[in-house]
């Protein structure tokens, strides 16, 4: 574990972030191709905030293990409502809404039960525009329009209903931090 300690003086934060992305990145395409992983706590402007920044750094440093985002590095100020959930002591109670959520899309012995999650996340992630979710899919739109159909009928709720909205994008999240997904994505 690396730990580094940056100044974060007249809103310099931005800059270190992208430096520590070009630094990882840079190792990552190196002959070793290391892959590491940065988590970043909110400033600190005392030295009695450290410890609690550490722990930031930390939190984040184990959720961007879970969920490998692309830039390799997990912000703690941009975690959102993932910083909820990781706080959740119970983990059978986010299994429990996750399964009650989309327990039907990824039921054991569906056939690529990833692909439906995809089209959800996807559909979700373009705040319902199935024009664009179809072109990140690659897919016809009629061919998301029947997965969209199918992911109703499983669920029992428009994909478009406000409350099935939110729930989904938690519960997706849920999955995602789980590990315990069915089947990998060829």
């Amino acid at each position: 574990m690396f730990l580094f300690l940056l100044p974060d003086e007249e809103g310099e934060g931005f800059q270190h972030k992208k430096w520590l992305q070009q630094w990882l990145q840079a190792l990552a395409d190196g002959e070793e191709s290391l892959s590491l992983l940065c988590g970043l706590s909110a400033p600190v402007r005392q030295l009695q905030g450290y410890p609690r920044a550490l722990s930031q750094a930390r939190q984040a440093l184990d959720l961007c293990d879970t969920l490998r985002p692309t830039q390799r590095i997990s912000d703690y100020q941009q975690l959102g409502f993932i910083k909820l959930l990781s706080a959740v002591s119970d983990p059978a109670l986010l299994n429990d809404f996750m399964h009650d959520t989309l327990g039907c899309l990824i039921e054991p012995g569906r056939k690529a039960p990833w692909l439906l999650l995809e089209t959800l996340e996807t559909l979700l992630q373009e705040n319902g525009n199935v024009v664009r979710a179809a072109d990140r899919l690659g897919l016809h739109r009629n061919t998301l329009h029947q997965r969209i159909q199918r992911i109703e009928k499983l669920t029992g709720y428009p994909v478009s209903h406000p409350q099935f909205h939110l729930n989904a994008s938690v519960a997706l999240v849920i999955w995602r931090l789980s590990q315990n997904h069915l089947q990998d994505p060829p």
